[in-house]
């Protein structure tokens, strides 16, 4: 099929860069906020001294990989929604919501036992024990917001599988307020409250997280746009048949998540072996590329969604249209900060740092980060595409390959015995990702084949 300007092809084209980044603009703004809820607890307990500061990055270290293996599981509940909305079966998207509630009860105890046993990692961890105190303590606070979390993560995946992504990025920036205003009172100890300090923090994400999910849960009951959804029809029983067939596609995107946050953190703790200055340039480097992530993710959850539709409508050339546009938009997008990384790394690196040691590291790895840039942003939307088709167990073991059998080994060996620097555990990273991007278009050019042909 020919796409000259004007033509139809064109023109389906055109219709689809534009409603994939209508999905994802809001997306995009939803991601940077909930990642700057983190920079402010990083921020509110730096000026509560080292030992608080300490704690709540030890407790983010433990709760953060777990947080998104759950993200990920929930992450299924996209494409179900989409798939029955492209079907034209939005009456069922009710019944399923609840049964998808039933089963966010189920995960958050889960999450719960997780991490009131994960917190026995900061006893293995030599650190002073006032701080392995306090670490325990911002954990068990957090514990508490895990149903929360998990209400809310049904919630907002239904509302994109609905393509309705505004009250996502609304509650985002919501939650971001709210976290700060609760960082702010519960740790200094503001208005009357106890000064907590880490801990406080704790409690300031679980409240911030219950309010979002009652925020959001008010918003979905009370507005209009919904009421043709069935979600008041009456309560269901439980369908454990309904549960095993969301986990199987959630699980494995939980565990790709969880493998793809964990090689990053493996490596920065393997980068404490090159010194002080090594992790203060890896996390200069790291922070702002996790942020420039945010880009594709939020393209990523679009593709989702429009893959999704077109599934549920029996569109084959939809959906193999949805999921090349947008990977690529994604490729063209991250040209820029791949740009800004190459060429002004310096730039980048005045925001963070003016210590000349760090300073040089940093834009050494930025330097490195241009070069991932558009593998990161073809991997996160190819899984993208695959999460909309409901394949992802081939898409886990691709990522496993990728980065447990590619990436870190050949970081390791790069950085400790061939180069015997910093940046041979960055070139581990770029090979992982590398991988990953490649295999990952060839899975959704491979399941797509017979529309492609068609």
């Amino acid at each position: 099929m020919t796409c000259r300007f004007g033509s139809p092809a064109w023109l389906q084209l055109r219709h689809e860069v534009i409603a994939c980044l209508r999905l994802a603009g809001p997306l995009i703004l939803a991601q940077i906020a909930f990642v700057g809820m983190i920079v402010t607890d990083t921020l509110m307990a730096g000026r509560l001294g080292t030992a608080h500061l300490a704690a709540v990055a030890l407790g983010a270290a433990v709760w953060t990989p777990i947080y998104l293996f759950f993200l990920g599981v929930c992450m299924a509940i996209s494409p179900f929604v989409a798939q029955l909305v492209g079907a034209g079966k939005r009456t069922a998207v009710g019944p399923y919501l609840q049964q998808a509630l039933y089963l966010a009860l189920g995960l958050s105890i889960a999450w719960w036992l997780l991490l009131r046993g994960s917190g026995l990692i900061l006893f293995r961890l030599d650190v002073s024990d006032d701080i392995r105190t306090l670490g325990l303590a911002y954990l068990y606070a957090m514990a508490c917001g895990t149903p929360a979390a998990c209400v809310f993560f049904v919630l907002r995946f239904m509302n994109e599988g609905l393509s309705r992504t505004r009250p996502v990025m609304i509650f985002a920036f919501l939650g971001l307020l709210i976290n700060a205003a609760a960082d702010y009172v519960l740790m200094y100890g503001k208005f009357g409250a106890p000064a907590l300090g880490a801990e406080g923090c704790g409690w300031a994400t679980a409240l911030t997280l219950s309010v979002m999910a009652l925020g959001l849960a008010l918003f979905v009951a009370r507005n209009s746009a919904y009421r043709d959804l069935n979600l008041v029809a009456g309560l269901q029983p439980p369908r454990p048949r309904i549960w095993l067939e969301t986990l199987r596609v959630g699980l494995p995107i939980g565990v790709s998540v969880f493998m793809e946050a964990s090689l990053f953190g493996i490596v920065g703790l393997l980068m404490a072996n090159f010194g002080g200055a090594a992790v203060a340039g890896h996390q200069v480097a790291i922070n702002f590329t996790a942020l420039t992530f945010m880009i594709p993710v939020g393209i990523a959850l679009a593709t989702t969604i429009r893959v999704g539709q077109a599934v549920g409508r029996g569109d084959g050339q939809g959906v193999r249209t949805s999921g090349r546009t947008g990977i690529g938009i994604a490729l063209m997008v991250m040209t820029f900060p791949a740009l800004l990384m190459g060429l002004r790394p310096q730039w980048v690196v005045a925001l963070y740092t003016d210590a000349p040691e760090v300073a040089q590291l940093a834009e050494g790895f930025l330097r490195l980060a241009a070069l991932f840039q558009f593998w990161d942003g073809l991997q996160v939307t190819a899984s993208g595409a695959l999460r909309g088709l409901k394949d992802t167990r081939v898409a886990m073991l691709i990522t496993f390959f990728a980065y447990w059998c590619i990436g870190l080994p050949l970081g390791t060996y790069l950085g400790f015995v061939v180069l015997e620097r910093p940046a041979g555990l960055w070139w581990g990273l770029i090979a992982g990702l590398a991988v990953a991007a490649a295999l990952l278009n060839l899975r959704f050019y491979h399941v797509t084949r017979e529309s492609m042909t068609a």
